[in-house]
């Protein structure tokens, strides 16, 4: 959503119900010259990053993640805790996640 947002100019908050929320903006195989953004990051030993989908994003309460993903868990079980939170929350939509833990 937050792609959507910085090209539309549209807050987070606002992005939740807004129509064009689930609006496509990158995909692999729709042309043959392939465009990949990248970024560096220097996440702190422990640290997770949570690569998830919309169906997870904005579906699933923020402080259910943040719950989630503070828990002594393994990554897996945090997965499946944080796709069943957004099944509970009506997930609308395929629900993908991976986290990842620096070292």
């Amino acid at each position: 959503m937050n792609e959507v947002g910085r090209r539309l100019g549209i807050e987070e908050e606002s992005l939740k119900t807004h129509p064009m929320r689930h609006v496509l903006t990158m995909a692999i195989g729709v042309s043959e010259q392939l465009r990949v953004h990248t970024y560096q990051l220097h996440p702190a030993p422990g640290a997770q990053i949570l690569l998830c989908s919309d169906g997870l994003h904005g579906v699933a309460p923020e402080q259910d993640l943040i719950n989630i993903l503070n828990t002594s868990a393994s990554l897996e079980s945090k997965c499946d805790q944080l796709i069943a939170s957004a099944r509970e929350h009506g997930g609308p939509d395929n629900i993908t996640a991976v986290i990842l833990q620096a070292s």
